[in-house]
């Protein structure tokens, strides 16, 4: 089985770390991502784990910037797992607008904008696949996750691009 390159969000903490250990550990190539990831991730680096800056809440172009720095680092990016996300309690009626907006730019809209950016380094390649990490609460809420909840049934309802991408890649 070939080696595959993946760029991990959100690896400072929880799954995203271990998505990249484990994935090292298999024998593939990681790109370890998240805010400050340089300073928080600096004892991951190895031959197969590389750390990236990468601050989902960042402008399109930033992100595009620091997507094309990763394809660098080993020359292609086979897998994107859009892991990026945070939780908070909230009721629905008593959430500040600052949280709202907070789960949204990095659960729902930062999942965005890094495919965007890495779609066409895969379109170039004529192969790669997109991972949205959705959750459980994104088909059924419970109390005071609502605004997690939405983010992730936005995510659970993009997974039709994914299907659509040997098609995208080779147009």
């Amino acid at each position: 089985m070939p080696t595959l390159v993946w760029l991990i969000t959100g690896c400072t903490s929880g799954s995203g770390l271990a998505l990249t250990q484990a994935i090292a550990a298999r024998g593939d190539r990681v790109i370890a991502t998240g805010r400050n990831a340089s300073t928080r991730l600096s004892h991951l680096k190895t031959e197969s784990i590389a750390v990236l800056d990468l601050d989902v809440t960042a402008p399109l172009s930033a992100i595009q910037g620091a997507v094309a720095e990763a394809v660098k680092i080993f020359g292609r990016i086979d897998v994107l797992i859009n892991n990026a996300g945070i939780s908070r309690l909230a009721s629905l009626e008593e959430a500040s607008e600052a949280l709202m907006k907070a789960i949204f730019d990095i659960n729902l809209f930062g999942a965005i904008k890094t495919t965007q950016a890495m779609l066409p380094h895969m379109r170039a390649a004529k192969q790669g696949t997109v991972v949205f990490m959705g959750a459980g609460l994104g088909w059924a809420a419970m109390p005071f996750f609502s605004y997690y909840s939405m983010t992730k049934a936005a995510l659970s309802s993009r997974q039709h691009d994914i299907y659509l991408t040997p098609y995208i890649l080779s147009t």
